[in-house]
């Protein structure tokens, strides 16, 4: 649909393109249904990423290496959902232009994506490592949101934070040396 509205309204605004497209491109009895299948497509990921942000945070965060009932369960995801749903609301509220948007998730993705393929080239990296390749690429992130420079460029200069502190923390690690425990002979 983008490719076609681009084709036939080359200088229309990216904010509104998909809405002026189909408004323009449309025919009349169709307008109904174009709108239908706009915010159903828009529903179904939005709460397929509310479901899985949620159960993310739930198991790697909240509930780590924690036993509880199927009923606390519950709880703690109508909860962590509830939070989620909200951070998004305030989110939108501040990032109202979807090509900003856009940006800003493709650069989190990065910045995730660049630690999880590390795990999967380096099996013995360090936490140190990853966390300071995190912490870079966030303060990207952080720099960007300040000073609202968004640009395609802020997914690449997320990379370059990543990969630099993955390197600093890799570097770091070599020099820490590791403590050794005491065996506590109990008798």
């Amino acid at each position: 649909m983008g490719l076609i509205i681009r084709t036939y309204l080359p200088d229309i605004d990216q904010e509104t393109a998909l809405i002026r497209g189909l408004i323009d491109l449309l025919p009349v009895w169709f307008m109904g249904v174009g709108g239908v299948l706009m915010f159903s497509a828009i529903m179904s990921s939005a709460d397929t990423y509310i479901f899985t942000d949620t159960s993310v945070l739930l198991q790697d965060f909240v509930l780590r290496n924690k036993q509880i009932t199927k009923e606390q369960l519950v709880k703690y995801f109508r909860v962590v959902m509830l939070i989620v749903v909200i951070l998004g609301i305030i989110t939108s509220y501040f990032l109202r232009s979807i090509v900003i948007s856009t940006y800003l998730w493709a650069a989190i993705g990065t910045i995730l994506g660049t630690g999880v393929l590390a795990t999967w080239i380096f099996r013995k990296i360090s936490g140190l490592a990853l966390s300071l390749g995190f912490i870079f690429g966030l303060l990207i992130l952080l720099y960007v949101l300040i000073t609202n420079s968004f640009s395609p460029m802020v997914v690449g200069y997320s990379l370059v934070a990543v990969i630099l502190g993955l390197i600093l923390g890799s570097i770091i690690k070599k020099f820490i040396k590791p403590k050794k425990h005491a065996l506590i002979n109990q008798q």
